[in-house]
Formats: structure tokens, C-alpha cells, sequence
């Protein structure tokens, strides 16, 4: 996965949660392109439209969303197939 691309995820996943709006969002990536080495995480907090404790909740999200995605891609050693998981697990929601 790119920075872009997780810049992308973490944009989506921020006017998902109602975090931020589409105009903060435009602006924030509109500073990145002007500074393509500063995380957009770090625009958002510093345009004062995003907390630090907003933004660790996207990253939670997003870092369950795609750890659940990567379980079910997971082969077992025996050659199973596709993990499943086994029943009575509690999935992780995003």
C-alpha cells in the first residue's frame, strides 16, 4: 500500500466517521501536494480540524478493516484454504 493510497483510505475513512468535511479534506490534500512529505493526519490535526484522538480512531478503524480483510486471504499451513473464523468469534466492525 502506497502513502497515497493510505492517505485515500484515511481520507474516506475521516468523512466517513463525520470527522472532517470535503472542503478540509480538499485543502488538506491541496497543503500535501505542496508537501507531499508531511502525513495528511498531520495537515488535518495542524489546520485544527482533526484531534489527535479523532485521527487514533480512524487508524484503529482502518487498522482493523484491513487486518480483517487480510484474515480471510490467510491459508493455513495445512493447506486448508481460505481462513474462516471459527465460530462464536466477534468480528471487528470498521
Amino acid at each position: 500500500m502506497t502513502f497515497n493510497h493510505f492517505d485515500q483510505l484515511l481520507g474516506q475513512r475521516l468523512l466517513q466517521n463525520k470527522q472532517i468535511d470535503p472542503e478540509n479534506l480538499d485543502r488538506a490534500l491541496a497543503i500535501q501536494r505542496e508537501q507531499p512529505e508531511t502525513a495528511l493526519g498531520e495537515i488535518l490535526i495542524r489546520m485544527s480540524v482533526l484531534t489527535q484522538e479523532a485521527l487514533t480512531l480512524a487508524f484503529l478503524q482502518l487498522y482493523a478493516q484491513v487486518n480483517a480483510n487480510d484474515f480471510r486471504r490467510i491459508r493455513w499451513a495445512r493447506g486448508v484454504g481460505r481462513a474462516k473464523l471459527p465460530p462464536g468469534t466477534v468480528r471487528p466492525t470498521a
